[in-house]
């Protein structure tokens, strides 16, 4: 899997900012699942007024991806999935940037994670991207 370019980190940290100023976010990373193919990212976004697992979250979420992103970047993100503030694969990330052991509630059973990199953590707002 190739590292996730500092161009890209910095335009999701402007697509972050932008659901901060109007959906109050709590959470934004990209997770890669070990089984998926190099490069294929999931966005995981949790925040105060987005409903975890709606159709209208994950499409308010895909349209500032497209705004903000090119062609060749959008191919990178696998899915979006946006999550309750209490989901464990959020609090062990936001907590130490770690992806738990075994199942994950409220995701596939197969989902195991190699990679992480936390966007935005309301425990760390100043958008620094951490890598596990």
């Amino acid at each position: 899997m190739s590292p996730m370019s500092e161009a890209l980190i910095k335009k999701l940290k402007k697509v972050a900012k932008l659901i901060d100023a109007d959906k109050g976010l709590h959470f934004f990373a990209l997770v890669h699942d070990e089984a998926e193919p190099p490069d294929r990212w999931d966005v995981i976004v949790s925040a105060e007024k987005l409903v975890p697992w709606s159709t209208e979250a994950i499409q308010y979420i895909a349209r500032l991806l497209r705004k903000e992103l090119t062609d060749r970047e959008i191919v990178q993100i696998e899915q979006v999935v946006p999550l309750p503030r209490d989901n464990e694969l959020i609090k062990s990330l936001s907590e130490d940037q770690h992806t738990p052991p075994g199942r994950i509630r409220g995701l596939h059973p197969m989902d195991h994670f190699d990679e992480a990199v936390v966007i935005w953590s309301a425990k760390n707002a100043s958008g620094q991207p951490a890598k596990v």
